[in-house]
């Protein structure tokens, strides 16, 4: 990519619609070099219309989006040899075993001389050598899993954009594709990951773009965003030294935190205490204190993303959390 200059990927108040929806409705977001951009939302919130449109399957109503600097709709076939991608379908030629799945990719995108060590490097790196002459429909699916990342990766793109990629696998090809793509950041790769999986684009993601109704509700950092709900820390620990009773703790709280609130544990021992938005988690060790407990530790649990997302998203707060 060195011909290549500016952010990985930038997008300028980008639209699209389908009909009477607007998919994207005003977009703007980047990705720089060496960074992995978390891109959540609802379904229907326009990730997978972002994701056509930077692969240059879907031409933009408006706005600008670019790829190192150069114009997706103008200049694709210059930008798309340095792109690899992975779809929650991998649409793997059932009947080509490892080895020729990836020397297909490798003809189409890797110079001639370099064919071959890029497709070990692929294998080797996705752990896949003793499946190398196995047929793509005879894999687990996790082995499918990662024999679609030995194809996005086998040309080393410079962008690499990800839909679901942890969408039902198993927990070892978890760790791996999670340690791959933290080693892939490391060696310079923008990575744009959309996935309901929100711990995993917690721990991975260094900035996360939320949507909502093709638009941007909130982007910032994984902190940025979880402050930004007004809740650093959504619940407090509370460690005794002997039981209390539930009538002592709802005293110490009354009017403050409801019995809805408060979850007991260890024979009385420990609780857990849920303060209402506006409570400040302090007020409840103070009650507590104050009333005569004898508290022997406090600590705040800290929000999460999903917090954020579902406080930036309330109309979703009921939807199964994955």
């Amino acid at each position: 990519m060195s011909s290549f200059s500016g952010p990985a990927v930038e997008a300028k108040a980008i639209r699209r619609r389908f009909g009477a929806t607007q998919a994207l409705d005003g977009i703007d977001f980047r990705i720089d070099p060496g960074e992995i951009v978390g891109y959540i939302g609802p379904n229907g919130s326009g990730k997978t219309t972002t994701m056509r449109a930077m692969l240059g399957l879907m031409r933009l109503d408006a706005g600008e989006l670019r790829i190192f600097g150069r114009d997706i709709a103008a200049e694709w076939p210059a930008i798309g040899p340095h792109v690899g991608a992975v779809f929650d379908q991998h649409a793997l030629h059932p009947h080509l075993t490892v080895r020729e799945t990836l020397d297909l990719y490798a003809r189409l995108l890797v110079a001639p001389g370099e064919r071959r060590r890029a497709v070990d490097r692929a294998i080797e790196m996705m752990d896949l050598g003793n499946r190398a002459r196995a047929r793509a429909k005879t894999l687990s699916k996790g082995l499918q899993q990662r024999l679609a990342f030995a194809r996005a990766l086998v040309h080393s793109p410079a962008l690499l954009l990800l839909d679901e990629p942890f969408d039902a696998i198993d927990t070892e090809t978890h760790r791996r594709l999670r340690d791959l793509l933290r080693h892939q950041v490391g060696q310079g790769t923008a990575i744009f990951l959309t996935s309901h999986d929100l711990h995993e684009v917690e721990q991975l993601a260094s900035r996360v773009v939320i949507l909502g109704h093709g638009r941007v509700i909130a982007a910032g950092t994984p902190a940025e965003l979880k402050r930004g709900t007004g809740a650093g820390a959504v619940a407090v620990a509370v460690t005794f030294q002997q039981p209390v009773s539930a009538a002592d703790v709802a005293a110490a709280l009354a009017g403050v935190v409801g019995a809805e609130g408060v979850a007991f544990a260890d024979g009385g021992t420990k609780i857990t205490v849920h303060p209402p938005a506006g409570v400040p988690i302090d007020a409840i060790a103070a009650r507590l204190i104050a009333a005569g407990l004898r508290v022997r530790q406090f600590q705040p649990l800290e929000s999460t993303l999903e917090d954020a997302y579902f406080a930036h998203l309330p109309e979703h707060a009921g939807e199964q959390r994955r």
